[in-house]
């Protein structure tokens, strides 16, 4: 079900940074709130126009030790996944691997955010009964050009230690013809985990090693899908066949 939906159109201006030099932010054409999963897959249907969803799954506001690594490996991996055939889907907000989304808009993708209504505090304690969105809004959610919000009382992942996803996390593999992993906590394993067993469709899954932002003395850096696709790996997958 569709709770509400709004338009925003807003200004380009020019963001500077360390990682980008000089990026152009894009403004976010659309932002909608949904409460399940099918809403969110019939908005994807209109957005990515006949293309494929590729999604990026990372650290968030852990952020990544290496982000000139990050930058020059997803732009070599885009390379080989042409705008005119894919759009980019992130979590929405620009932390940690949201720090994409200006280099996908830089070489001509259509972006997409799937995120939590956690994300946003002040609209997540009137949901679900809302006429309009935040005139604030659209700033949290910078050169994604379209956002959908999920209800859920979760930020995402399986539920209560089942294989069963959160709404969120549902919808971010519900849309996903593609799913690369670039380091990643708690929520990215089991999406990356889920995205493995679907058996209706087959996602390509890839998963890039990468370090959370850390101090010299900090130990566990490679979070938590890091060490669930080693043991993956070492079972030769087979750990997925365990019910």
């Amino acid at each position: 079900m569709l709770v509400s939906l709004r338009r925003f159109f807003r200004p380009f201006w020019l963001l500077g940074s360390s990682l980008f030099l000089t990026a152009q932010v894009h403004a976010t054409e659309l932002i909608d709130v949904a409460t399940d999963h099918a809403t969110v897959m019939e908005k994807f249907q209109q957005w990515k126009q006949g293309k494929k969803v590729l999604t990026l799954v990372g650290f968030s506001g852990a952020g990544y030790q290496d982000e000139a690594r990050l930058a020059k490996e997803v732009r070599g991996m885009l390379a080989n996944y042409p705008a005119d055939k894919w759009i980019i889907n992130i979590g929405g907000t620009p932390d940690g691997i949201g720090q994409m989304y200006p280099l996908a808009k830089s070489m001509g993708y259509t972006t997409t955010g799937i995120v939590s209504s956690q994300a946003v505090p002040t609209l997540n304690s009137k949901l679900p009964a809302l006429p309009t969105l935040p005139p604030d809004l659209p700033g949290k959610f910078p050169s994604v050009d379209y956002v959908m919000i999920v209800v859920d009382d979760k930020w995402g992942g399986f539920v209560n230690e089942t294989r069963r996803l959160s709404p969120t996390s549902k919808a971010m593999v519900a849309v996903s013809d593609a799913m690369f992993a670039y380091g990643g906590g708690g929520v990215g394993r089991d999406e990356m985990i889920a995205a493995l067993l679907q058996t209706h469709k087959q996602i390509e899954v890839r998963f890039f090693e990468f370090e959370m932002k850390h101090a010299p003395d900090k130990k566990d850096v490679k979070g938590a899908l890091y060490h669930a696709w080693e043991a993956l790996e070492a079972s030769g997958f087979g750990l997925l066949k365990l019910k």
